[in-house]
């Protein structure tokens, strides 16, 4: 419809309903107001607080070279452990820690952990190595993955992976996603 089409009687009307206008320049810029959007809470590692605790690390017990590990949270049948220990269930994401400080060891838990809550991931593999670089030859980095998994509310069971997956030097940990 343009200008020509419009009822001369419609276009008094509507005239005298909207009064005297001042067309815009053509370099003007209108700025209309937003509702700014409420920031959104910002997840940060210190909210799994059961899992970051600072003053329990003198805590954790050490983890022999070899040892198997497992872990089953309370109430979780012990057929999903036998099953995660089989690889029954597929692996969807991986972390290898070989070389990694304790820090970054576990920052890089924490943001796997972040990554497998938002994708809603449920089986991991982690490569903790056996500990042959650490000093005493002790898997320093096993023992603290040990007590971390332990403390997080996401984990459901974790166990050692199989060996054509690191054996010893691996977990596969199973999460409370899907």
């Amino acid at each position: 419809m343009s200008a020509n089409d419009i009822d001369p009687e419609d276009a008094k009307l509507f005239r005298e309903q909207v009064g005297e206008v001042t067309p815009l320049k053509k370099t003007a810029s209108v700025q209309h107001e937003v509702d700014k959007p409420r920031p959104k809470r910002q997840e940060s590692p210190t909210d799994l607080k059961e899992f970051h605790r600072p003053e329990l690390e003198y805590q954790i017990p050490n983890v022999e070279f070899g040892e198997q590990l497992a872990y089953l949270a309370e109430g979780i049948s012990k057929k999903i452990l036998r099953d995660l220990r089989r690889g029954k269930f597929d692996i969807e994401a991986e972390l290898d820690m070989h070389g990694m400080t304790t820090l970054k060891a576990k920052q890089a838990l924490l943001r796997l952990l972040k990554i497998c809550r938002q994708d809603r991931l449920r089986c991991v593999h982690i490569i903790h190595g056996n500990g042959f670089r650490s000093e005493g030859q002790m898997p320093v980095l096993k023992s603290k993955l040990n007590h971390w998994l332990q403390q997080s509310p996401d984990v459901l069971a974790f166990c050692s992976a199989r060996d054509k997956d690191g054996g010893s030097g691996a977990v596969y940990v199973l999460l409370k996603y899907r």
